[in-house]
């Protein structure tokens, strides 16, 4: 049985030897934030994932901080959470954000995944490469948190992997039909994406995920998103 913890938005303020229902440290703080400068995570197919973050200077050689691992939200680089990480670490945690794959960050000219099975693979494969630095990680103690995409990944990071103990889900989804098309009809979301531009390659991979194929029209601006639906 996984615990699933929402916690307050002050959470990163929290003293570092507070405990909660599921991570707990084992040192003292407050410490000073070290950076963790722009860098790749290899996974699966040679692709990488652009990540960066904090640790805590440690107090002593025995010292160990437990691990939040933030997944990008959905059209945002993972240097969105690069200010909650550096609080973290002040408090006595190591805070590591990291983007899925197919977003602007990555390498390897691959597609975006909507969480489904090479995004949960690679959620995986980051936990296994942060747990193999030197930023003396108490692996008893792991997180992955997220908002919109991120937080669906760090939901399915909890479900697949039993080295996550928390996941912070902050207005993820469940099914994600629903969530864009519930009762066939499209959510708001489809006027902004196309407002704010997003990649097509978004557009088509949550379509072909949720629309059959004769329905898998992409709306490319606000406008053809009008067009498309002023049938309905």
């Amino acid at each position: 049985c996984k615990s699933f913890l929402q916690r307050n938005p002050s959470w990163a303020s929290t003293s570092a030897n507070e405990t909660s229902n599921a991570m707990t440290t084992t040192t003292r703080g407050p410490h000073t934030a070290v950076p963790i400068a722009d860098f790749h995570i290899r996974v699966a197919d040679n692709t990488d994932l652009a990540a960066d973050g904090y640790y805590p200077q440690p107090h002593s050689p025995s010292d160990l901080f437990p691990l939040v691992v933030f997944v990008n939200p959905a059209g945002l680089p993972h240097s969105a959470y690069r200010a909650r990480c550096r609080l973290l670490a002040e408090a006595g945690y190591v805070a590591v954000g990291y983007e899925a794959r197919g977003w602007s960050g990555g390498r390897g000219g691959v597609g975006i995944d909507m969480v489904g099975h090479e995004d949960r693979a690679d959620a995986t494969a980051v936990l296994t490469f942060l747990l193999q630095q030197s930023w003396r990680i108490d692996s008893d103690n792991v997180a992955f948190a997220g908002v919109s995409y991120g937080a669906t990944a760090a939901l399915f990071a909890a479900a697949d992997d039993e080295r996550v103990k928390t996941a912070v889900v902050m207005s993820g989804w469940v099914d994600l039909g629903d969530a864009l098309l519930d009762r066939n009809t499209p959510a708001d979301i489809w006027g902004d994406l196309g407002y704010l531009q997003t990649p097509v390659a978004l557009a088509s991979s949550v379509l072909s995920r949720i629309f059959t194929p004769e329905k898998s029209a992409v709306p490319q601006s606000t406008e053809a998103y009008r067009e498309a639906t002023d049938h309905k």
